[in-house]
């Protein structure tokens, strides 16, 4: 006898993208369906030339900053707002490395991410991306939304 799949807490991984909007819309419908609590996090990458000591670039930055906690307060006030216990957090560092060790350390029971749906004309998807790279990873159940398509999808031959 199976027991029934407990969701006490959804890690919601977002860019602030048309696809993590997508995204969003699952964890929100599981998160009232489960009465599940929502980690909404975002990963900023600090790139390799950033340089502490050039005012210019650090500025820069932290304007960069500031325009992501507006996002996330945003975020946050969307689950909130539909009645669901939402926390959120941004982290510096590599978004597939923070995703993982996030979920891990919180405990979470579902990981929820968009993808942006890159592939090749022949309807291969190639990995590499965020949300690949977390599904292959991961320990957890990871869901990744696919983008919306405006008309019929093609079936791509496997193999």
């Amino acid at each position: 006898m199976r027991l029934p799949v407990q969701i006490r807490q959804i890690l919601f991984a977002t860019d602030f993208s048309r696809y993590s909007d997508r995204a969003r819309d699952y964890a929100l419908t599981l998160a009232r369906k489960h009465r599940a609590h929502v980690y909404v996090i975002h990963a900023l990458e600090v790139l390799y030339y950033m340089n502490e000591r050039d005012p210019e670039l650090r500025e820069w930055f932290k304007t960069i900053e500031r325009a992501m906690e507006r996002k996330m307060a945003d975020e946050v006030a969307f689950f909130q707002s539909h009645g669901v216990s939402a926390t959120g957090e941004i982290i510096i560092g590599t978004p597939w490395k923070v995703i993982l060790r996030f979920a891990e350390e919180a405990g979470v029971d579902l990981i929820v991410i968009g993808s942006h749906g890159i592939g090749t004309e022949e309807g291969r998807i190639l990995l590499g991306t965020t949300s690949h790279k977390v599904a292959l990873a991961s320990k957890i159940p990871v869901l990744i939304v696919r983008p919306e398509t405006t008309g019929p999808t093609e079936v791509p031959e496997l193999g």
